[in-house]
C-alpha cells in the first residue's frame, strides 16, 4: 500500500470526537521495541554491547515464546544492529509478526543510519520494511522516512513525561502529516494517561484495565509498546525502581493474563495489517 492511498483510511477517524469508526471489531495494536539494552548506560553504567545484546536478546526469546502461546501478531520495532546480531531469531519471527525500524542502533538516533536500518531488515526478512519509530521516540524528520521509503511512523506518544518530553499538543489518534502516517502511542482522551510499559509495571491492574477499556471504546483501536528486556531478570542492574518494579516471570505472568484479557475485547493485529485492512 502507497501512502498516498492511506488517505482513504482517515476518514475513519475524528481525532478528539469519535475515534475509530464502531462499526468495525476493536482493534489491539501490540508493539515492542526490539533493541540493545542500553538503559543502564542512562543512568551511569558501562554496559558493553556482548551484555546488552545478551539481554535483549534473553528477552526477545521470552516474548517470542509468549506470542507464541498467546497466538497473536505483533509489531516489532527492530534495530539494525540487535537485526544483524540477530539474524535466525528475526527470520523466525517475521513469519508470523511485523518487522518495522527501530533506528540502526539504539544509542545513535543519526537520522543518515535511517536507510541502512531499513536495508538490513529487508534483507534478513525478505519483506517490506513499512514502518518507523524513533529509539526513545526522539523527534524525526518525517521527509527523511517518505523520502525512504518509509509508510508510516509510531514514534508520537502523545503525552507529558517528565524530565523526556511534553508532547500534549500532539494529536492524540492516527493522523497524516508529510505524506505518513502517524501511529501514536495510545493515551487516555481526557488526561492522556499513557499506557505504556512503565504505567504497566507501576499500577495496578484494575486502572490499568479500566484505562484500557476507555481507549478502545473511544477510539476503537489500541497501540500499546514494549521491551523484551523489561522481562529479563533485572535485579543485579543498577536502575530507578520505578523501571525494574516488576520483572522477569512476574512480569510475564502480568503481561500473559493481561493479554488474555484483551483477546476478550478486541482482535490482535499488526500495524502494517491494521492500515491495509482499513485502507
Amino acid at each position: 500500500m502507497t501512502s498516498s492511498s492511506f488517505g482513504l483510511f482517515l476518514p475513519l477517524f475524528d481525532n478528539e470526537k469519535h475515534g475509530f469508526s464502531t462499526r468495525l471489531m476493536k482493534q489491539i495494536l501490540l508493539t515492542f521495541d526490539v533493541e540493545e539494552f542500553d538503559i543502564p548506560n542512562e543512568y551511569g553504567a558501562q554496559l558493553s554491547m556482548t551484555e546488552q545484546l545478551k539481554i535483549g536478546t534473553e528477552g526477545l526469546h521470552i516474548v517470542q515464546q509468549m506470542l507464541l502461546s498467546l497466538d497473536i501478531p505483533t509489531t516489532l520495532f527492530t534495530t539494525g544492529l540487535f537485526a544483524e546480531n540477530n539474524v535466525s531469531l528475526i527470520q523466525q519471527l517475521s513469519k508470523k509478526n511485523e518487522i518495522a525500524s527501530h533506528g540502526y542502533a539504539h544509542g545513535d538516533a543519526d537520522e543518515s543510519l535511517i536507510l541502512q536500518s531499513k536495508q538490513i531488515l529487508e534483507s534478513i526478512t525478505q519483506d517490506k520494511v513499512y514502518g518507523y519509530r524513533s529509539p526513545r521516540m526522539a523527534p524525526i524528520n518525517h521527509l527523511v522516512l517518505s523520502e525512504n521509503g518509509f509508510e508510516y511512523d509510531a514514534t508520537s506518544n502523545p503525552t507529558y513525561l517528565p524530565g523526556r518530553y511534553n508532547h500534549l499538543s500532539q494529536p492524540r489518534t492516527i493522523h497524516q502529516k508529510n505524506n505518513l502516517t502517524i501511529i501514536p502511542a495510545s493515551v487516555t482522551p481526557r488526561l492522556r494517561i499513557p499506557l505504556f510499559w512503565l504505567l504497566f509495571k507501576n499500577l495496578p491492574m484494575s486502572l490499568i484495565k479500566k484505562w484500557t477499556s476507555n481507549v478502545l471504546e473511544h477510539d476503537g483501536y489500541l497501540v500499546l509498546y514494549f521491551h523484551p528486556w523489561e522481562f529479563c531478570d533485572l535485579r543485579h542492574y543498577d536502575l530507578p525502581f520505578y523501571v525494574k518494579r516488576i520483572d522477569h516471570t512476574a512480569l510475564q505472568e502480568r503481561f500473559m493474563a493481561y493479554c488474555t484479557w484483551l483477546k476478550t475485547k478486541g482482535e490482535f493485529s499488526t500495524i502494517h495489517h491494521f492500515l491495509q485492512s482499513n485502507a
